[in-house]
């Protein structure tokens, strides 16, 4: 495929989460026995750096921590050009072994065969790598030229510009939540939590949705649903034998009819410590970028009527190369064994500042994730050197329309606080939430909109911390 040139648009981009920070278990190994059409095992030892959780405090945390850790993340074979999905993830400690469950099964059991674990990604990946140049002395000498310098430790940013989907799993009623690969990614940002969704029944209004109680009230506060094309909040979860319901906000259009799915989002809720890690996988034509240790930031922009994108930039701690790397055949853009839906696109949704409705014409959200790199001897196993999170301002730009002044001179003027929705798509499977307590911060400018007035204004997402529980921007999918 290569030649002598490095075709740059030529190749994949893609990314494995990291079990430990700074090693990445990309490529992979199986046993020479005990593999089967439908699954991979892996000898993983306590010197297994890439995939042995050492720091956790004994065999039950570490067969928990790995438990379906890879599911819904693709596998490749290179020597038997076949592809599968990963289904299920199980370490089992007393026999040192890692089984990773495959659908499709591989045309035969695979024993000391060589596999690659990524989630594929639709995107345009661009990252600077290399060894830091650390200046000389400017020692006095007999000429001007310049002392040579002396190379440091590794520098490794960039960032990747996906599409995002919703769930390939839509959460209905008595559907198991299931991992796909943009759930690895997001996890980056925050702790991912799903559950089932339900059906309305008999009786419902426009914020107070009664639901099928022939399984348990599965919502709760701080969730976010679905229902028809519209996202909202849930406010308060009722349990009750005379009937479930859940009460939402903003109100929807109109009161959904009885037998009309109720959709659960995955939730991400950002995270302040603890961050999962990620290693960036570029191929450029043959040759294979390894980007190891990266801590990332999250942001999206979106005009309405277009479609959406996400750009993820990563601050990491090394890279590897490699040349002569080539896929036979394509690792298809999914995470389980049949066609995903289509990407987002910005063409329905809506937007709430609390109960007051944004007509809105362009979003621009940011989560401002800060990121440090830290250098010191006790990392010198890795890179001697950590990425860590030390800062998060999340914070929301939207055009709206201006249809009175109420919005300058209240709610701006008196920092007014309250939900901020921001709805990106409406069908389940295609469709993206933004959620958190905010305000307007900088003053609004006045724009205009294919000769229409319009508010340019900047939320911050914000936490006075009155309350027991922490506010902050979630991420859902449906």
């Amino acid at each position: 495929m290569a030649g002598d040139y490095k075709r740059a648009a030529l190749g994949l981009v893609g990314f494995v989460p990291e079990v430990n920070q700074g090693y990445s278990p990309f490529e992979q190994a199986s046993k020479s026995s005990g593999n089967t059409t439908t699954t991979l095992v892996v000898d993983v030892q306590t010197t297994t750096s890439d995939l042995y959780p050492a720091g956790l405090a004994d065999a039950t945390a570490r067969q928990n921590y790995l438990a379906d850790y890879f599911n819904g993340l693709s596998v490749y074979l290179p020597a038997t050009e076949e592809h599968s999905y990963i289904t299920d993830t199980a370490y089992v400690e007393a026999s040192n072994a890692l089984t990773l469950t495959l659908s499709p099964a591989l045309a035969a059991a695979r024993d000391s065969a060589t596999f690659y674990i990524l989630g594929r990604l639709p995107a345009t990946s661009d990252f600077t790598v290399g060894k830091e140049n650390l200046s000389r002395l400017d020692f006095r000498r007999g000429s001007w030229t310049p002392p040579s310098n002396l190379k440091g430790l590794s520098q490794v940013e960039g960032s990747v510009e996906s599409e995002i989907l919703g769930l390939e799993t839509q959460l209905e009623k008595t559907v198991t939540p299931a991992l796909d690969r943009y759930s690895h990614l997001l996890s980056a940002i925050g702790t991912r939590s799903a559950h089932e969704g339900g059906t309305t029944t008999s009786g419902s209004t426009t914020t107070t949705i009664e639901l099928d109680t022939s399984n348990a009230n599965v919502f709760s506060a701080g969730d976010a649903v679905l229902i028809g094309e519209e996202v909202a909040y849930v406010t308060e979860a009722v349990e009750d034998a005379g009937g479930d319901s859940i009460i939402v906000s903003p109100a929807l259009s109109s009161a959904p009819a009885s037998g009309v799915a109720v959709y659960a989002g995955e939730k991400i809720t950002p995270d302040d410590t603890g961050q999962l890690s990620l290693t960036f996988i570029e191929l450029i034509d043959d040759q294979l970028f390894q980007h190891k240790g990266c801590v990332v930031n999250l942001s999206l922009s979106s005009q309405f009527s277009q479609t959406l994108s996400i750009s993820i930039e990563a601050t990491g701690e090394d890279f590897a190369l490699t040349d002569s790397f080539s896929v036979s055949g394509n690792i298809p853009l999914a995470s389980k064994n049949s066609t995903p839906p289509a990407p987002v696109k910005f063409v329905q949704g809506r937007a709430y500042f609390g109960t007051t409705e944004l007509d809105c014409s362009n979003v621009d959200f940011n989560y401002n994730i800060e990121r440090s790199v830290v250098r010191d001897t006790g990392d010198s196993d890795t890179a001697s050197q950590t990425v860590i999170v030390t800062g998060r301002a999340p914070s929301a730009g939207v055009s709206f329309r201006n249809k009175s002044k109420t919005f300058k001179d209240t709610t701006e003027a008196n920092g007014t606080q309250s939900r901020l929705l921001l709805q990106f798509g409406a069908e389940a499977g295609a469709c993206i939430a933004i959620i958190g307590n905010a305000q307007p911060s900088d003053p609004a400018t006045y724009g205009d909109n294919e000769g229409i007035s319009t508010y340019d204004a900047t939320f911050a997402f914000v936490d006075d911390e009155v309350q027991t529980s922490y506010n902050k921007a979630y991420f859902y999918r449906f």
